[in-house]
């Protein structure tokens, strides 16, 4: 018997190579195409990624995507000589104010990697903290403002089919704003853990709280300082651990330098461990299994499912975040106590170490 023929699947998205993998929306793309694998679909990715590598499944790494209301000319022949059935393309939703450069092709299922805030949320960010890191905050800003009839305008305009989104807040917000509710996609599972029975405490013993992850403040860096410092007036002790992802970014440098004027000025500094070594994903995933509590005070996300969540949420280390789109749905019945701000975050996690 003959095998059948696979139907192929195209997968357009920008910067996609090897080193990125670990960064969303490249991680579920990694997902999306394995499972498609599975389902016996021939994936070819199209991206304009610098460096080729061997993967599971086809990399064409292409000068150029998109001019500004078209795709290019090369990206026109790749498509047309691989022919697929579907073509899923990863983009922000600002990218439906430019909707002819998608109108060319058919059977389009847009990966929509952000997710939209409201106004109450942006203001979690200061102005300060918006142009210090503003070229992490511009895009997710900037789409939030974008009326929603633009949005929908844009997206009939695509001719596109469907929409693949990658929380259900998110899916709520866009379909409110008039995009079809379309499907949802989780790239990662859930670990379920019975949170009461996680933590324990004896007398004098190191309690360490952990963050990890890059020194931002849109990530609550400074909101894990504030509370650190405030719970050390009443926990002697309680100790500071700080895993910073220092991957030597450029925008990152003064961050950085900030980061070890706090310490050097706190009068806690002491307790306070800097630890910016690069680990492994099972020497990681060890580091934070051996913390107390990890807080992750995420004000607004990047993406719809930061992946150091999904690395909390897989240890058994209590977890304590902010009621933030793309984190609260992802923490729902785990080892996670979700808080409405800042004081209510403090409350929370001083509740906890002083009833234990």
């Amino acid at each position: 018997m003959k095998n059948l023929k696979k139907d192929k699947i195209a997968v357009i998205c920008f910067g996609y190579k090897k080193k990125s993998l670990r960064s969303q929306p490249w991680f579920s793309v990694n997902k999306i195409c394995k499972k498609l694998i599975k389902q016996n679909y021939d994936i070819f990715i199209i991206s304009d990624g610098k460096k080729k590598f061997l993967h599971n499944f086809k990399v064409i790494n292409l000068y150029k995507l998109f001019n500004l209301n078209s795709p290019t000319g090369e990206l026109k022949r790749v498509i047309n000589n691989i022919k697929p059935k579907k073509i899923i393309i990863v983009i922000g939703s600002q990218e439906f104010l430019f909707p002819m450069r998608f109108s060319s092709f058919n059977n389009v299922y847009f990966l929509l990697a952000n997710n939209r805030f409201k106004i109450n949320e942006i203001l979690r960010i200061t102005l300060t903290d918006f142009f210090k890191e503003f070229k992490l905050l511009f895009n997710p800003v900037f789409s939030s403002l974008i009326p929603g009839f633009l949005l929908k305008i844009g997206f009939y305009l695509t001719g596109s089919s469907n929409i693949i989104y990658l929380s259900k807040e998110s899916q709520i917000r866009y379909k409110f704003n008039g995009l079809p509710g379309g499907k949802v996609f989780i790239p990662f599972k859930k670990k379920y853990f019975n949170r009461s029975k996680n933590f324990s405490q004896k007398k004098n013993k190191k309690i360490l709280l952990t963050y990890f992850g890059p020194p931002l403040n849109l990530r609550g860096l400074d909101i894990v300082f504030d509370i650190f410092e405030k719970l050390s007036l009443i926990k002697p002790n309680l100790y500071l651990n700080l895993l910073i992802r220092n991957n030597k970014e450029s925008y990152l440098k003064s961050n950085i330098v900030d980061l070890r004027n706090r310490i050097k000025n706190s009068k806690f500094q002491k307790k306070i461990i800097l630890d910016t070594k690069y680990y492994s994903p099972t020497q990681f995933e060890n580091k934070i299994s051996k913390s107390s509590i990890n807080i992750l005070p995420f004000k607004i996300t990047i993406s719809d499912t930061p992946l150091v969540i999904n690395d909390a949420i897989k240890t058994k280390v209590p977890l304590f975040v902010l009621n933030t789109p793309g984190i609260t749905e992802h923490v729902k019945n785990t080892n996670s106590y979700v808080c409405k701000n800042k004081e209510d975050l403090y409350l929370t996690i001083k509740k906890f170490l002083t009833t234990r």
